[in-house]
């Protein structure tokens, strides 16, 4: 089933179904209403948790926002309405009561910008509203600056008898679209800004049968408790609750009986609804969905009920109250109006309306019995029946027809996106064709809405499987529908550049399903990733792209060049432009276990602003983000630079073949002024980091044998020489009892810290106690920061790492043979022939006065030679300050304890120096299950390395 491609999904901690939806398209933010009561809110940015908005005592029920005023308003179960502030994140700025508490759950909410009138659809099938106070309707319009347009905001017709419509936003029952106007008129006000005592005809509580019961209120307490105590992923401004718990049993009829009228609901200030201020029976059953327009320069409200018949209130356009004189639409008789799409169920109880949207002057209702009914609001006439299930002929029903339409969602060209039960939503065109459908929940869909952020157009919709997920509607920023492929390379139909997140997220999708796992098993699917990213950079408009052979049997390099504007072209190089080497790998180690795994491994997926997939950061994320950089800059006609790529496939198999392609390609590669590489990682999640220093590594095998077979421990054992002994007691010798290494002359080639680099460690442990960051001395007796950082990045250090024998692993067997792997890492200014040689001599002479029969055997089988970088160099410089500049922060300047065999090499082959770009953070589980990399890490990574090369060029 094709779909629209999946951004990523966003979840809070709670596992609790999304039951609203609204956006804030100028701050960026997404607000889901949740069935445990709580807000929580989403950055459009980063897709990360911002916080969570708390006060609600039952489900969120109905979410509709004011970004002109920077006030969210949310619907409950708990009979309540409650007013925030989208700039501050804070407590409830007020409670919206009703005049009676009998009216049940408050089900769907509706704001007009114009009159500041905020309009309730009840459980008890009224339709309330009430003006908030003077202090909200000053608010100024267009408090905040933004480009983009939230649901449909861009549908304002230039003529003015045609309906203005902006800001649409979802709920469970139905999708509100709001008309943006000027503030209130001066001087009107209501009688929610009154005090009880104040409203004479006020509806008194009745302490006994309309107070909650001491249990309701005991799990409400608990309820908001747990939340304040369990909420590990809200950020500082997270709203915070009292925690006095006399103060939360306290009887309901004190707030509803203050004189000041100033009372107080966790914080909020409470507003109460005037009787008059309603319509008692504005249907015989659920108020489901309202929506608000404007139609012939008049407000209208409409409604849709669990009586199947939709209403058309005029308001009054000064006190904003609902004529009595509404218009009826009717599903049950509106079989009449539109002959050539009557079916058999058209003369049918539909059920409830569900969800309600309006375009122009086109108003679609969704129903129960899983049929969408489009009206001409001129006309008052149902001119369409759309079925949601069903055959492709959308007039006719299948006997599978009966999903309820529980969300809809206009876009801004008049396109339709509706949602049922069992979790599919249906794409239907302006003229109301079905062109996509596909399964977006694993339950029912509850909740959509639209909005274009930075000039992309997304699609939101909220579940019963308690997430959100984000869908990109279109590729480009013109209006127009995308091919619907699996194909990342298809290319816009329209010609129009696409976002970054766009295509580079798609191909790196593509990119993460090879198995590149550099081992013989998967050898084939290793070529195929190299040719994959040959094509894919073709694309992207590269001049020259090469597979070069490794050794035989051996993954492939990828080399490619990127060819910046000629001399003529640019005043900039007029002699010659400089050339960056950019080194990366596309292979990746295994997988393991995929129990241990969320999600597939070589499946990517988006969640909270991560994506997820082995190989998203080690390291095909921060490959394609350089390639995009470079792509970026030739659009615009900005490359000076030539970028040459060397992309290979043994890197985490020890880059066989690597150095001989390099040497025999040379020519080819050409002259290197720098080489870049992004192969490493922050030293938390939030502090940008570059890396200056790698250690460097001796991977050896020792082996002892004896002459005789594998042996019964009961009938030789304390007869013969023991392989598993002998090297358990030379490897014991390796390191003394104060745990120093006990290689002849082992420390003396240990460069001490100079005064420049004591100023990094300052700094580092300077930030690191600021954020209190206990994760970095974890499993280690070294408790100063200092000294354990010291100890890991540039203190050598030896490490045996498994023990393996011959023969049954049973407890009673003697094994003929024994060996162990062993490292040595090693730092500036040690030599890494001379500790390999040191190593060998060592041991040899170590087995000698065990006076054994047994044989020992030392292979050196890889080397990697330690790396310094130079932070002062113009190329370091440059590149640190465009961090600075892209994340407005200056990187920690640090090293690491791995090891990257290429880069030493890469400097000394082409007389160039080497800098280090992190683009991945401390938890992105490199190696481990569920490796993950932020995507704001990618955007601004790409970014980076686009103005860094600017600034190359410039060198």
């Amino acid at each position: 089933m094709e779909s629209l491609a999946l951004l990523t999904t966003l979840s809070s901690q709670d596992k609790e179904s999304i039951l609203s939806l609204a956006t804030d398209y100028q701050a960026g933010n997404v607000f889901g209403g949740s069935q445990s009561g709580d807000i929580h809110v989403w950055s459009l940015r980063t897709f990360f948790p911002v916080t969570r908005l708390v006060g609600h005592e039952s489900s969120v029920l109905c979410l509709t926002i004011s970004v002109e005023r920077s006030l969210l308003f949310s619907s409950s179960g708990d009979n309540t309405v409650r007013v925030w502030d989208t700039n501050q994140f804070g407590n409830a700025l007020y409670v919206v009561k009703p005049p009676i508490d009998s009216c049940g759950d408050v089900l769907s909410l509706v704001w007009c910008n114009q009159l500041s009138i905020l309009y309730l659809g009840c459980q008890d099938t009224s339709i309330q509203w009430i003006c908030l106070p003077q202090s909200l309707t000053n608010r100024a319009n267009g408090s905040k600056k933004g480009n983009d347009i939230c649901g449909s905001a861009a549908m304002t017709r230039s003529n003015s008898s045609a309906p203005t419509i902006e800001h649409s936003i979802s709920s469970p029952s139905g999708t509100h679209t709001l008309p943006a106007g000027p503030s209130s008129q001066d001087g009107f006000t209501s009688s929610a800004c009154l005090s009880p005592n104040q409203q004479s005809n006020r509806s008194l509580h009745h302490k006994f049968f309309d107070s909650m019961s001491q249990s309701e209120l005991l799990k409400a307490a608990r309820r908001r408790e747990r939340n304040n105590s369990q909420s590990p992923h809200l950020n500082a401004i997270s709203p915070e609750l009292g925690t006095d718990f006399q103060s939360k049993l306290r009887d309901p009829l004190e707030d509803a009986c203050s004189v000041d009228g100033n009372q107080k609901d966790d914080g909020g200030e409470i507003l109460f609804i005037d009787h008059k201020d309603s319509v008692t029976y504005a249907h015989f059953g659920y108020i489901y969905c309202l929506l608000l327009i404007s139609l012939n320069d008049q407000l209208l409200l409409i409604s849709g009920s669990g009586d199947s018949t939709i209403k058309v209130w005029t308001l009054d356009p000064q006190t904003g109250a609902l004529s009595p004189n509404f218009k009826l639409l009717s599903a049950i008789s509106s079989s009449h109006l539109a002959p050539s799409t009557a079916s058999p169920q058209s003369s049918e109880d539909l059920g409830a309306v569900l969800t309600l949207a309006a375009y122009g002057s086109t108003l679609y209702s969704g129903y129960q019995d899983g049929v969408i009914k489009i009206w001409d609001l001129d006309t008052l006439t149902c001119i369409r029946t759309l079925f949601h299930r069903g055959s492709t002929d959308q007039t006719h029903p299948s006997s599978k027809d009966s999903d309820d339409v529980l969300t809809m969602t206009v876009l801004d060209n008049g396109e339709l996106f509706s949602g049922c039960s069992s979790g599919v939503i249906i794409r239907w065109d302006s003229s109301f064709q079905r062109v996509l459908k596909w399964q977006s929940h694993q339950g029912s869909a509850l909740a959509s809405c639209f909005v274009l952020h930075q000039g992309k157009r997304l699609l939101l919709t909220g579940g019963s499987d308690n997430c959100i997920k984000i869908w990109d509607v279109y590729h480009t920023e013109a209006s127009v529908p995308r091919v619907v492929t699996d194909d990342p390379d298809i290319k816009d139909p329209a010609g129009t550049a696409m976002a970054f997140q766009d295509r580079m997220f798609r191909h790196l999708s593509q990119f993460v399903s090879y198995r590149s796992i550099s081992n013989e098993e998967h050898r084939e699917e290793c070529r195929q990733a190299a040719l994959y990213l040959k094509t894919t950079l073709v694309k992207l408009g590269l001049v020259i792209s090469l597979t070069l052979p490794g050794d035989p049997g051996r993954n492939p390099l990828v080399l490619a060049t990127f060819k910046g504007k000629s001399s003529t072209d640019s005043p900039t190089t007029a002699t010659r432009r400089r050339r960056v080497l950019y080194y990366g790998h596309y292979d990746v180690v295994q997988a393991g276990d995929e129990k241990d795994w969320t999600a597939p491994a070589f499946v990517m997926t988006g969640h909270n602003g991560w994506l997820y997939g082995r190989g998203v950061t080690d390291n095909k994320g921060p490959t394609l983000a350089v390639a995009y950089a470079v792509t970026a800059l030739l659009d615009q006609r900005s490359l000076d630079v030539d970028v040459v790529m060397l992309v290979e496939g043994e890197e985490e198999a020890g880059s066989a073949g690597f150095q001989k392609a390099v040497k025999e390609n040379k020519e080819l590669i050409g002259h290197i002024d720098v080489v870049l590489v992004s192969n490493s990682y922050w030293l938390d999640d939030e502090t940008p980091c570059m890396t200056f220093g790698l250690r460097g590594v001796i991977h050896a095998t020792v082996k002892v044998t004896s002459s005789q077979p594998d042996l019964h421990s009961g009938m030789h054992g304390g007869a013969v020489h023991e392989p598993v002994l002998d090297l358990v007691r030379i490897l014991g010798d390796l390191v003394g009892k104060d745990g120093k290494i006990c290689l002849d002359g082992f420390y003396k080639g240990v460069r001490p810290i100079d005064a420049e680099e004591q100023k990094h460690y300052d700094r580092i442990v300077e930030h690191i106690s600021n954020v209190a960051n206990i994760e970095l001395l974890k499993h280690s007796p070294i408790t100063s920061i200092r000294e354990n950082l010291i100890a890991k990045w540039r203190q050598p250090s030896l490490s045996i790492h498994k023990i393996d024998v011959t023969g049954p692993a049973h407890s009673t067997v003697i094994p003929a043979s024994a060996q162990s792997a062993v490292s040595i890492r090693i730092v500036p200014d040690q030599s890494v022939e001379k500790i390999g040689s040191s190593l060998v001599s060592f041991l040899t002479e170590a087995f000698k006065h065990l006076n054994s029969s047994n044989a020992l055997e030392v292979k050196i089988n890889q080397t990697a030679d330690w790396w310094l970088g130079h932070p002062q160099d113009l190329h370091s410089v440059a590149l640190a300050e465009c961090v600075e500049e892209e994340w407005g922060i200056k990187p920690l300047w640090i090293r690491e304890g791995g090891s990257i065999p290429s880069i030493p090499f890469l400097e000394q082959e082409f007389n160039a120096k080497a800098i280090h770009l992190p683009m991945g953070s401390a938890s992105d589980s490199a190696h481990l299950p569920n490796e993950r990399i932020k995507m704001v890490n990618l955007e601004k990574g790409n970014h980076v390395v686009a103005n860094f090369l600017k600034k190359v060029a410039l060198i």
